[in-house]
This record gives C-alpha cells, sequence and structure tokens, in this order.
C-alpha cells in the first residue's frame, strides 16, 4: 500500500505545524498490506490471571522481500532516501523485518536507508518531516504513521491512497467516511492522479491533474474545509482548469 503525504500550501494554516517545517514537502508511506493482514490471530483464552485477549501479527520473508523490493523500486524512480520503520527492539517481527530490509538494501547501494523504531520516527516526524522521503514499514505501523501523518496536514480528508495488489489495485480517499455531510473531494481527485500515475504510467496527464487541483486551491476551497464551493463544484472546477491548460 502506497499513500503519499503532501503539504499542499493552500492549505498551510489548517496544519498544526509551522509552514517552515513543511513547504515543498511530499512524503510517501509504502507499507505491507496483504501478508501481515491475512495472517493475523486474534481471540480470548483462559489463563491463571483470567480471561486474556490476543492478536498475533505473522510476517514471512517472502512478505518483507516483497514490499522492500517495490519501495526500492519506487525509491529508485523517485530518487528518495528510505526509512525503514519497525519494532526491533521489542518484538520478533521487527528483527526479521530489519534484517530483510537490510539485506534488500544492499542491491540498492545508491538509495539511502535509515532504520528507526516506531517511538523515535513518530517524535521526529513532528519536528523534522522534510528529513523523511519514504517510509517502509508493516501494515499495523505502517496504519499509525498515515494516521499520524495526515492529522499533521491538518486535512486527512486530502490524502489519497492505493493498495497495489498482486493482480487487482485499489484506489481511494484516506479517512472518508459515507455518512460526511459535506464531503472533501480533494482526496479523490489526487487518488485519481495516483492512478494515472502507477497503474497507468501516464506520469504527465497525472501532474495535469495535480497542478490543476493546487491552481484550483489557491483561490477556492471546498466547503468541507471552510471554502465555499460544494464538493461537486470544486471538483468541476478542477475538470475545466484541467482541459483549459491543455
Amino acid at each position: 500500500e502506497i499513500t503519499p503525504i503532501e503539504f499542499l500550501q493552500p492549505l498551510k494554516k489548517l496544519s498544526p505545524l509551522k509552514n517552515t517545517l513543511t513547504k515543498d514537502t511530499t512524503l510517501f508511506v509504502i507499507k505491507e498490506s496483504l501478508g501481515s493482514t491475512l495472517k493475523t490471530e486474534q481471540g480470548f483464552r483462559q489463563t491463571k490471571q483470567g480471561e486474556q485477549a490476543y492478536t498475533t501479527e505473522g510476517i514471512t520473508i517472502a512478505d518483507i522481500e516483497r514490499i522492500a523490493k517495490s519501495a526500492y523500486e519506487f525509491a529508485s524512480f523517485k530518487n528518495l532516501p528510505i526509512v525503514s520503520i519497525d519494532m526491533a527492539d521489542k518484538t520478533e517481527n521487527g528483527k526479521l523485518w530489519r534484517r530483510i530490509v537490510s539485506k534488500i538494501a544492499n542491491a540498492y547501494p545508491a538509495i539511502k536507508t535509515t532504520h528507526m523504531l516506531i517511538e523515535d520516527c513518530l517524535f521526529a516526524l513532528s519536528q523534522r518531516p522534510k528529513d523523511f522521503g519514504i517510509l517502509l514499514t508493516s501494515n499495523m505501523i505502517g496504519q499509525i504513521l498515515t494516521a499520524q501523518l495526515a492529522s499533521l496536514t491538518g486535512v486527512p480528508e486530502s490524502i489519497a491512497s492505493a493498495n497495489i495488489g498482486l493482480d487487482n489495485d485499489l484506489y481511494y480517499a484516506y479517512h472518508t467516511h459515507p455518512d460526511d455531510k459535506e464531503p472533501n473531494p480533494i482526496g479523490c481527485i489526487l487518488s485519481t492522479a495516483l492512478l494515472l500515475s502507477q497503474s497507468c504510467k501516464l506520469i504527465s496527464e497525472a501532474k495535469s491533474v495535480e497542478r490543476a487541483l493546487k491552481t484550483v486551491l489557491a483561490t477556492h476551497l471546498p466547503k468541507a474545509i471552510g471554502g465555499t464551493l460544494s464538493a461537486s463544484k470544486f471538483t468541476e472546477t478542477v475538470t475545466l482548469e484541467i482541459l483549459n491548460a491543455k
């Protein structure tokens, strides 16, 4: 799963971070979401101390190799460093993760690789987000990091995300809810750009969508985040901007 986190300049006032920390900053969270999710065991059992709840997250070497290789190929294309996030000080999963990612990193000497524990990473993200390029991690940690970064943008609904599967891909806007009275279309628009770049390999077209969105955001905001345009009107305005730019 890949989630780009961009601190959009027209929305800078909504972020709790100073603009000097986030200006021109785009991060990517790449997390393993197939193997570890499918191999989870959970339930309740009786112990001498009473009822106990448990959840286990299993992950294989193949799971880690698959996502790590994808992350390094993406990093090579974007020319970005990789920060691998784990819990190697606490879990066997984390130790295995760090060992396998380190092995894959040796095949990509041009990509700078750093290993961090999740608690250190969460603190650093709020202090110096510009230091990060790609955050590579497991499913559970990835969910925590994505939620942290989305909240730091000030507009979680403006985040696009994609599950890149073995056979099919799924694109969606992060943190949207079907019961939202006034939906924020920004995440859906960016998801379209992500689809064009990742699955369709239409890089120029994806950039056209992103440019049009930023142009419209400079003067208009959707109602969901304090603007005047409805979701449909905002999307229509972005669409017209794309067509007029050609």
